[in-house]
């Protein structure tokens, strides 16, 4: 059963403007049923694969879709390393937006990938049009995904 946010993303993806529109980008205009370039970041224990559902619903309605797995999980845990960061995670997203070329591009991030995302704004704003996040991280400047979690929870994670 696809997780509800999802679905209300996909319905709200029509004639609503979703998330934050970046300054940068607010010159750019944005026509009524114009195709858009997604990239789409998951969170911290799936991989691209996690769009699998939305993705192709995204493409069949003429937008171009992207949805990389972040160094070290998913698909790519075989490069799991101690050397792996949250910048890691920000240049994999960076990298997929220089190498591609993409501009007026909207930034989905889904749970621990609202982290990702934010450093990829500060990083790449010029690149992006609309920042959207999906039950994700929202954090303020100097934040850790840490200070964001319960207590209890990140105790429970850092000991892990």
């Amino acid at each position: 059963m696809p997780h509800t946010p999802r679905r209300t993303l996909l319905q709200a993806l029509g004639a609503s403007p979703l998330g934050l529109v970046l300054p940068a980008a607010a010159d750019q205009p944005a026509t009524q049923g114009a195709t858009r370039t997604f990239v789409l970041v998951h969170g911290m224990f799936g991989g691209g694969w996690v769009w699998r559902v939305v993705a192709p619903m995204l493409r069949r309605l003429g937008h171009e879709v992207h949805t990389p797995t972040l160094t070290g999980l998913g698909e790519r845990s075989h490069l799991l390393s101690a050397q792996i960061t949250i910048d890691t995670h920000i240049e994999d997203i960076c990298n997929v937006l220089d190498t591609n070329d993409l501009t007026n591009v909207t930034l989905v991030a889904h749970s621990y990938g609202g982290m990702v995302a934010t450093g990829v704004a500060d990083r790449r704003r010029a690149r992006l049009r609309r920042l959207i996040y999906l039950d994700a991280l929202l954090p303020r400047d100097g934040e850790t995904g840490f200070d964001l979690l319960p207590p209890g929870m990140a105790d429970l994670r850092r000991r892990a």
